[in-house]
């Protein structure tokens, strides 16, 4: 685990956010590529779409972190707004990134079903990259356990080797995509690859 990729003027570049950039692009390229063969939506609404769900996810996951930690901001409210600091819950970021696709594909008048075919593995690849960005933070680890399978998150603070979940939801989220892509071939029906990543993530 370590945190910070490297400095430019003295200012910290964080792996997590490395990460997300990472994860963010690699969606991106996936929707993209996928849109060429499932013809969706035009390349420009699909950007439009992206923009909205990234901004509003983040939003949204923050939101969900304050509100599951109010006494961190009660004395100091206006540290909400500082997201260097980190605080974001995956739900959040689901729950309203979600309600701004469907509002953003009823106003664009485009197949809610299709698009939210066309995202669904990408959103799980996107992700596998946010959960290694977590390791690379020392948050969201699991229970106590010994080497080799535990790993001591030092720079977080935690002194007793901990379950790196963080890996294997990243390992079992590309796998899940890989499933995706292979239902692809047989679906049937419009709603069939989302239904398939809403069934695999709530296993995962």
């Amino acid at each position: 685990m370590h945190r910070i990729a490297f400095e430019i003027a003295g200012f910290k570049i964080y792996y997590y956010g490395v990460m997300m950039t990472l994860g963010v692009l690699a969606a991106y390229g996936i929707v993209m590529l996928r849109n060429r063969r499932m013809k969706v939506a035009e390349p420009d609404s699909l950007l439009d779409c992206i923009v909205w769900i990234l901004v509003t996810g983040l939003l949204g996951a923050r939101i969900a972190y304050v509100i599951q930690r109010p006494a961190l901001y009660m004395n100091d409210p206006l540290s909400v707004l500082n997201f260097r600091e980190g605080g974001l819950t995956l739900y959040g970021s689901l729950v309203i990134g979600t309600a701004v696709f469907i509002i953003f594909c009823r106003r664009k008048k485009l197949s809610i079903l299709k698009m939210l075919d066309l995202f669904a593995p990408a959103v799980m690849v996107g992700i596998a990259f946010g959960r290694i960005g977590c390791f690379l933070n020392g948050c969201c680890y699991g229970i106590p356990a010994d080497p080799p399978l535990g790993v001591v998150f030092a720079d977080a603070g935690i002194a007793e080797p901990r379950i790196p979940v963080q890996l294997f939801e990243s390992l079992l989220c590309l796998a899940g995509a890989g499933i995706i892509f292979w239902l692809d071939a047989i679906k049937k029906a419009d709603g069939s690859s989302f239904l398939a990543f809403a069934s695999l993530y709530a296993l995962i």
